[in-house]
């Protein structure tokens, strides 16, 4: 046998001991309780008006389950053969029969579920009445008034008066003293002992009303001459029983509530003790009402009381889960959910009271923004799947250096930023070299793929002499632009006299110009014609689209130089592509109704929008919806943006392509990858890039460059296009060369886009630099 299974055993054995000596305890105490009842219950043809015993043997054979019986029986036989001169027949059908009533009651009882430790709810105590007091008493009183009129010959009117007497005797036993136990013992650890104890810590009220009720009933017993005028007085007990049944839920107030009902009893029954039985009768069944009445009105304050915990235990419950939920939400609203780290806004939060608090710091604080390097070729070779696990070591590198003390959050893509709250410069550098160091010596590997990245990390000080807190963040990105600019991968720490920073600042201000330009169409569309190189009279108008942005205050118009550095760094170059596209579109319609002759429009598109899905999307339901007939609008894509997106760039062109739509690469030569794609690229036109142009007619190496891509051009039945034709001298190298056609200043300036072009001469045009115009 095992240590446990031998401990279970001994444990099992002391249970069973501890059970048997409570059983026999509880004997003692229904012996006892028998003696009473005859001493004090002014017993008629040997039946008690209140017996005591009924009420135990329901509770121990509840309690301690049908083992119980044999106690039931032995502690009532023992009574009947020391204390009482009755025939051993009589002896056996009384206490046989409250045995068998005992059982049979118990057994019903919990064949419907009644409640074994205490009766708290309406059905426990419906079921308790009815099955256990109310059955056991019919049984037992029909068992009994057998054996007396078996034994006396008793006419049938005697025995039918004994078994009311036998039933409610048992009856008011069981209701009066099995609640009290039951109460008693309503958990494990309950004991009689505690419950009087509980008396210093409870509200004593229910006790003081007890005394004071049970002194005005014995007072009433010696004052009152008559003793039927009592009985006016023993109601006291019906308002006092209910008070305890319906105010006071504890074990001491069900304790005090049957002593006030049982003191009552005695006393009614003391002062009808020689008055009919009829009136014994009504005494008793006084007592059953009060009792019932007291029970059930507990039972329903019980019910209350659970229905009220319940209420409050789901309001906290539910107070609880909505804190919870609330907080969920104000950590997601506040933490990016793939890092855990600040978001964009908790971030901003973070720094505007870092900046603050700057004034009250021994140290400065400084704004560490964060661009990874190199991360975009991640997620176009390995996929996202693969950037978010490299964001998350990422993002326990920068977690790793920070101090208790500092703010890290994810600003949105591969951007992060980092507050070092009170921190000198010597340990703000030290934890940004550790940052960028750790990063750069990550060999990420994904599959069969291993990445390496970099990161460019911008720092400034929060202070006042960068400007506001938006002046601040600014200074913090153009300084991590600066170290990208610097070969990328290093820290650049802002200085006040940063001209870098000054021209970048420069390019934000840009940035929020053009979105309000875009918001307000202060965008003019300009064309520059594209002439057939032999001047054919059926060819069609090739316009290609420019942009130049109104200048209200100088009355003038900015160049594309000036403003599209700004729209590409920030993101604005598909938006300014959308806007040329709708309103090009608008300006055709214009066309239609002037002018019936044939045109072609070539939009310029940035390496963004080949790269976008969404503009694609945006420009094949632009192409689809408009009136227009295919081919009128068409788009020229530079060689670098076409390499730089390879992917993108076929499914835009395929798709526009099957569209009627034509494609010119731009600036071609540019990059010395471009043939190998020539064959997958629908392309219809290649523009030779300008710098091979503009000096062809002095640079021989120039001119052999040019005739090589007009040969390729040729074999694959494409069409060469000349930039940057500014005079006569190369307008007759190009078109020597063969050229298909030829566009620049020496050919047509740009103007607004107007409903009509006269068809360009041949002009001889200053010998200037004019590339910022044309782009």
């Amino acid at each position: 046998m095992s240590a446990h299974s031998a401990a279970t055993q001994a444990q099992h054995t002391t249970g069973n001991s501890r059970d048997w000596l409570a059983l026999l305890l509880y004997a003692l105490a229904t012996l006892l309780t028998i003696i009473a009842s005859f001493k004090l219950g002014f017993a008629s043809n040997d039946v008690v008006a209140i017996w005591p015993a009924a009420g135990i043997s329901v509770w121990i054979t509840l309690r301690y389950g049908f083992r119980a019986l044999p106690a039931v029986f032995f502690s009532q036989f023992l009574y009947s053969m020391l204390f009482q001169d009755l025939p051993l027949s009589l002896v056996l059908w009384a206490n046989g029969g409250n045995t068998i009533a005992c059982y049979v009651a118990i057994a019903t009882y919990r064949r419907f579920g009644g409640a074994t430790n205490a009766i708290l709810t309406m059905r426990d105590t419906l079921l308790f009445t009815v099955l256990l007091a109310g059955l056991m008493s019919v049984i037992a009183a029909i068992i009994g008034t057998t054996g007396l009129t078996l034994t006396y010959g008793l006419p049938f009117d005697a025995s039918t008066r004994i078994a009311w007497r036998w039933f409610f005797s048992d009856a008011t036993g069981t209701l009066l003293v099995a609640p009290a136990l039951m109460a008693l013992h309503r958990s494990q650890s309950s004991s009689i002992r505690k419950s009087i104890l509980s008396l210093a810590h409870e509200n004593l009220a229910p006790l003081y009303v007890f005394v004071l009720v049970m002194a005005i009933l014995w007072l009433s017993v010696h004052l009152m001459p008559n003793s039927l005028g009592q009985y006016p007085v023993v109601l006291l007990t019906m308002p006092m029983c209910i008070w305890l049944a319906f105010r006071h839920d504890s074990r001491i107030s069900m304790l005090l509530l049957c002593a006030t009902i049982i003191g009552s009893l005695i006393i009614v029954l003391a002062a009808v003790g020689d008055a009919s039985e009829d009136a014994m009768l009504a005494a008793q069944l006084y007592g059953v009402v009060v009792v019932c009445t007291s029970l059930f009105l507990r039972a329903s304050n019980a019910e209350r009381a659970v229905a009220v915990q319940s209420l409050a235990k789901e309001r906290q419950q539910l107070e609880e889960r909505v804190a919870a939920r609330t907080s969920q939400l104000r950590m997601q609203a506040e933490t990016d959910a793939l890092t855990k780290l600040a978001n964009r806004r908790a971030f901003q939060v973070a720094l505007e009271k870092a900046h603050e608090a700057q004034a009250a710091q021994a140290s400065p604080t400084y704004l560490l923004y964060m661009d990874l390097d190199q991360f975009k070729i991640v997620n176009d070779t390995s996929g996202h799947a693969a950037g978010d696990v490299l964001l998350k070591q990422v993002t326990e590198i920068i977690r790793e250096n920070s101090r208790d003390s500092d703010t890290a959050g994810r600003l949105g893509g591969d951007e992060f930023a980092l507050i070092l709250r009170n921190c000198p410069e010597h340990v703000m550098l030290r934890i940004a070299e550790s940052i960028r160091e750790q990063i750069e010596n990550i060999r990420f590997q994904w599959e069969t793929e291993v990445h390496q990245i970099g990161v460019s990390i911008g720092v400034v000080p929060v202070d006042p002499e960068f400007g506001s807190l938006e002046d601040i963040k600014q200074t913090a990105d153009a300084a991590c632009y600066a170290a990208k600019n610097a070969g990328r991968n290093r820290v650049h720490l802002a200085r006040s006299s940063d001209a870098s920073l000054s021209e970048h600042r420069g390019q934000i201000r840009w940035a929020q110009r053009i979105n309000e330009a875009i918001d307000n169409d202060q965008f003019v569309l300009y064309g520059q014609a594209i002439q057939p190189a032999q001047n054919l009279d059926d060819e069609p108008e090739h316009i290609e689209i420019l942009l130049r942005l109104r200048d209200y205050k100088n009355k003038t118009y900015v160049q594309p130089g000036a403003f599209l550095p700004a729209a590409e760094r920030y993101g604005l170059a598909t938006k300014l592509d959308e806007w040329v596209v709708r309103n090009l579109i608008k300006n055709i319609y214009v066309h239609s109704a002037f002018d019936a002759s044939e045109r072609q429009y070539w939009i310029n598109l940035s390496g963004a929008s080949v790269g976008d899905e969404r503009f694609v999307n945006y420009l094949i339901e632009q192409m689809v919806d408009s009136p227009i007939q295919p081919g009128l609008i068409n788009f020229e894509i530079t060689e670098t943006a076409v390499i730089r997106n390879i992917g993108e760039a076929q499914r835009l062109m395929g798709k526009l392509h099957d569209l009627g739509c034509k494609f010119a690469l731009d600036d071609f030569g540019s990059g010395l990858s471009s043939f190998a794609h020539l064959k997958k690229l629908p392309v219809d036109h290649l523009k030779i890039d300008g710098h091979f142009i503009r000096n062809i007619h002095k640079d021989e190496s120039d001119r052999i460059f040019v005739q090589s891509i007009i040969d390729i051009a040729h074999a694959m039945n494409l069409q060469a296009v000349a930039e940057y034709v500014e005079n006569d001298d190369i307008l007759r190298v190009v078109t020597e060369l063969g050229v298909d056609y030829i566009q620049g200043f020496g050919i047509h300036r740009p103007e607004p886009l107007m409903p009509s072009f006269s068809k360009p001469s041949i002009p001889m045009m200053p010998d200037v630099d004019q590339r910022a115009a044309q782009s």
